[in-house]
């Protein structure tokens, strides 16, 4: 036969019940909770550091064999064109290199994102914003066959989310970039401006023509750009010739009105670039993008008798 518990006891064994179990409900909330805390923060931090916003232009090489140049302009349009590795650029201070060692070469100095960046903005004459680099990777690039690419792209920025600490793009950037839904919208663009030179030392070899980049150029254009309709004057305060000429085309290919080109006895010591502009065109797209492709200094001022809206002045570094 069974021993009974008295009733107080069953009343108290009840009562510890319930309590046990507000303390499993309560820790359970309490870990959701945290779960939660810790996945938000997480998602704002890169989120944070994102380097694009997911709506202006973005323009980006992807150091692959071939190259591929893509000009992204949210929400309609995605372009992509080939360059072949190849191809020679003349690099400042170390003469003729194939398009496909410059990564290489710039790593020399732990520069290789920035060597590319700069040499296709140089020899395309369009603005670069980023480098993808996915160290030579092979793609069948095709005008008949954009589905590869597809592929390929979608795959690049799934790996790239992961290592996109070392890159200029950041894993926020690659998420954008991979559900956007751009990279279906993709239209090949045949870029066939090349032609022979000779090399100082006598090898024959291809290079871009630049002469025939004009209508490639019109892919490049800043929507927000044309709408901010601003103009700037470039000075160059370098004693290498043709540099103001060279930039202005670039700021050309982003849809500014470039109203001045000259050179300049101003000096900026120890800076790429200076941009000056007024307050309130400091606030602009326009403004802001310049600086970042050029990776300028800048400074509120601007003289009134100057007539253009803001003034990039190129220094020696």
């Amino acid at each position: 036969m069974k021993h009974k518990l008295p009733s107080w006891e069953k009343e108290q064994k009840k009562k510890k019940l319930i309590r046990i179990k507000r303390i499993v409900k309560f820790a359970f909330f309490f870990i959701l909770l945290i779960l939660f805390l810790s996945f938000f923060s997480i998602f704002f931090l890169v989120k944070k550091d994102a380097f694009w916003n997911a709506r202006s232009h973005l323009n980006i090489v992807v150091n692959s064999s071939p190259l591929l140049v893509l000009s992204i302009n949210p929400p309609k349009d995605f372009y992509v064109t080939s360059l072949n590795g190849d191809l020679y650029a003349e690099i400042d201070g170390l003469g003729y290199y194939r398009l496909g060692k410059v990564y290489e070469l710039g790593e020399l100095k732990e520069e290789g994102s920035q060597l590319l960046r700069k040499t296709i903005q140089k020899e395309l004459k369009v603005p670069i914003d980023a480098v993808i680099n996915i160290d030579g990777a092979e793609i069948d690039f095709s005008l008949e066959n954009s589905a590869v690419l597809k592929s390929f792209l979608k795959k690049t920025f799934e790996n790239s989310a992961i290592k996109a600490e070392k890159g200029d793009l950041k894993t926020w950037d690659f998420i954008s970039l991979y559900f956007s839904g751009l990279v279906d919208k993709l239209v090949l663009i045949n870029l066939e401006a090349y032609k022979k030179e000779q090399l100082p030392d006598g090898r024959e070899v291809e290079i871009i023509d630049e002469m025939k980049l004009l209508s490639f150029r019109n892919y490049f254009l800043d929507e927000e750009i044309i709408d901010d309709g601003l103009s700037i004057a470039v000075w160059n305060s370098t004693k290498k010739s043709g540099l103001g000429k060279q930039t202005a085309e670039i700021l050309t290919s982003m849809g500014l009105r470039v109203v001045d080109v000259s050179s300049t006895g101003l000096k900026i010591e120890n800076k790429n670039c200076l941009l000056r502009a007024n307050e309130d065109v400091g606030k602009t797209h326009t403004f802001k993008r310049i600086k970042l492709i050029f990776e300028c200094d800048s400074e509120e001022k601007i003289n009134e008798e100057i007539r253009a809206d803001m003034v990039l002045i190129i220094g020696d570094d």
